[in-house]
This record gives C-alpha cells, sequence and structure tokens, in this order.
C-alpha cells in the first residue's frame, strides 16, 4: 500500500469517526425517542444539523472506503479500520 492510498485510508477513517461523534451529539440533543414520539423524532432528525452532518460525514468515509478497496487489499485495509 503507498502512501496516497495509507493518507486517503486515514481520512476515510477520520471522517468515519467525526460522523459518529456527531450522530452522537446529535442523538443526545433530540433525547429519547420511542414508539409514541417517533414520528416526531424523525423530522427533527431530518432537520438537526449535527445529525445531517454526521451522516454527511459517514457516506464522504464510506466513498473514501470504496476508493481504498479498489487501490488495496481487503485484508490488508480491513484490520486498520
Amino acid at each position: 500500500m503507498n502512501r496516497s492510498v495509507f493518507l486517503l485510508l486515514l481520512a476515510a477513517i477520520l471522517c468515519g469517526v467525526a460522523g459518529q461523534f456527531s450522530l452522537k451529539a446529535g442523538a443526545k440533543i433530540l433525547g429519547p425517542i420511542g414508539p409514541a414520539n417517533l414520528m416526531e423524532k424523525i423530522l427533527a432528525m431530518a432537520t438537526q444539523p449535527l445529525i445531517v452532518g454526521g451522516l454527511s460525514l459517514y457516506a464522504i468515509s464510506s466513498i473514501g472506503f470504496i476508493v481504498v478497496l479498489s487501490r488495496a487489499n481487503l485484508s490488508i485495509v480491513s484490520p486498520l479500520l
């Protein structure tokens, strides 16, 4: 695995981690979600900037990981995640 692939993998990992932290922060703001308030919370999720940002970062991470997989073996890349 060359340096550019490693850097892309590192960027994908960091975007994934940042996305998960953002999703957690957004979920904390939303509060508990249950059957009684599910539809209301789904709308709140769609408009919560931290959740939208977290999903965007996670999507970028997934795209980066796919690019890395096209250039390196899964047996090398997967343990690094």
